[in-house]
């Protein structure tokens, strides 16, 4: 072979290595700090939409990466939840919402589980990370009172990272002062859903409630999100149907270092009468 057809054979065999080199050092997976994730079925449309999980590739391509997602469960594609099929990772982009959509069918029925998971890429030098994703729709048709937290601008992601959670208490005892979880929500995704919700049903216990709205992770000073106490079916909140509406205001200080949550808020239930809704008193420090 002459020195000039080696050199052409060096180059092509340099090129085709690198080529196939693209992606073959690439994983796609779903990442295991968001492999379990749920939400409740009246949730806002507009946040539900930039709904996790998220789609993780090991290092940048420098073309389109084509994901196919097949699900199994009692939740079913196109009734319960939709997303892109298949799901398109833009070129140079390591890290995607699914931006999953959530159908809310006004059916009452049992929370619906359903599971995700990477059945194949359109690069044959992609690995597929076998990590598959779960996620529950909880139903809460059955709720008369929602309570939601929510600090993303509709469509965009999460701000910096920033994590939240709400803890509903309730007085084990009328003027106690003495206060026991009745549920919490802490989703730790990344990144971070945006939102939260807790509901109480009419035929819940009565008395006085307290809420919790926690600083979990972020790097954002003076950050407002936003409160919403929405009624459903016979329910009203302070005597009313319409949205109770508040926008705190945290600051870095408001982060929880992991102790006692400070209850900020608070309302008293009879029946399906939800009133007597206090202004979130902020603490200086902690949340």
């Amino acid at each position: 072979m002459s020195r000039t057809n080696l050199l052409v054979f060096a180059f092509l065999l340099l090129v085709t290595f690198n080529c196939q080199d693209d992606g073959s050092k690439a994983t796609v997976s779903f990442g295991k700090s968001n492999n379990h994730l749920e939400i409740l079925e009246n949730s806002l449309p507009d946040i539900v939409s930039s709904y996790g999980p998220a789609l993780f590739l090991s290092q940048p391509l420098s073309r389109d990466l084509a994901v196919n997602i097949e699900s199994s469960g009692v939740a079913v594609y196109g009734k319960d939840f939709t997303f892109p099929k298949p799901f398109i990772i833009p070129k140079g982009e390591t890290v995607l919402s699914l931006g999953l959509q959530f159908i809310n069918d006004d059916v009452e029925e049992f929370d619906e589980a359903a599971k995700l998971r990477i059945t194949s890429v359109d690069d044959q030098h992609v690995r597929i990370d076998t990590l598959s994703n779960n996620f529950l729709i909880k139903n809460d048709d059955a709720a008369d009172l929602q309570v939601t937290i929510y600090w993303i601008v509709a469509g965009d992601h999460s701000i910096d990272n920033i994590d939240m959670d709400i803890y509903l208490w309730r007085e084990s005892s009328p003027g106690s002062g003495i206060f026991e979880i009745v549920s919490k929500v802490v989703n730790r995704t990344n990144p971070p859903i945006g939102f939260e919700g807790v509901f109480v049903s009419g035929l819940d216990k009565d008395g006085l409630y307290g809420l919790s709205y926690v600083y979990q992770k972020g790097a954002t000073d003076n950050f407002s999100f936003v409160v919403t106490f929405r009624p459903y079916g016979s329910a009203t909140i302070n005597g009313s149907k319409s949205d109770l509406v508040f926008t705190p205001t945290y600051k870095l200080a408001n982060i929880n270092s992991g102790e006692v949550t400070i209850r900020e808020q608070f309302f008293t239930k009879k029946g399906f009468e939800f009133g007597n809704v206090t202004a979130i008193v902020v603490p200086p420090s902690g949340s």
